[in-house]
């Protein structure tokens, strides 16, 4: 039974929400958040890499570890995911986050949708969806949960 790691960077908690549910409908998974810890790619055979995405990036944490484990994805099955609220931008952001290599051969790459929950927002990433969040009153589309359909097909990827 293959063994895959499901890493994630979050902030405000979406990345983890998804990555947890993909861990749960896989058996065999390992979750790990690339804010704290940094796994190591030889003991898994297959990845599903993710992150939230704040001003138009994925978080750096999983940009970092994409950039610093590239070689090493080449060689596996992978996916990618990012939780964002604005469907328009997900091929530049998933275009800032992965070489070209890795997305022409991912299995998966694409956003598994998002929320903005501004209750858990501080500072400036607050004052920040404050701003963005005027998309919203200009009738853009956005997300504002999880998307079901494309959890779904990321797992089904796996099966």
């Amino acid at each position: 039974m293959k063994k895959i790691l499901i890493a994630y960077a979050s902030k405000s908690g979406t990345a983890k929400e998804a990555a947890e549910k993909i861990a749960a409908a896989l058996p065999n998974t390992v979750l790990s958040d690339l804010t704290t810890e940094t796994p190591k790619l030889e003991n898994y055979d297959a990845v599903v890499i993710g992150g939230g995405v704040r001003v138009g990036s994925v978080h750096k944490e999983t940009k970092r570890f994409i950039d610093a484990h590239k070689e090493q994805l080449k060689t596996l099955p992978a996916a990618y995911f990012i939780t964002n609220c604005f469907p328009e931008s997900v091929d530049e952001i998933i275009g800032k986050m992965l070489p070209s290599q890795l997305k022409d051969a991912a299995l998966f790459a694409g956003t598994l949708g998002g929320r903005m929950d501004m209750d858990k927002l501080r500072g400036l990433d607050k004052a920040i969806a404050k701003m963005v969040s005027k998309a919203v009153d200009e009738q853009k589309p956005v997300f504002s949960e999880l998307d079901e359909q494309a959890l779904q097909t990321l797992i089904a990827k796996f099966s």
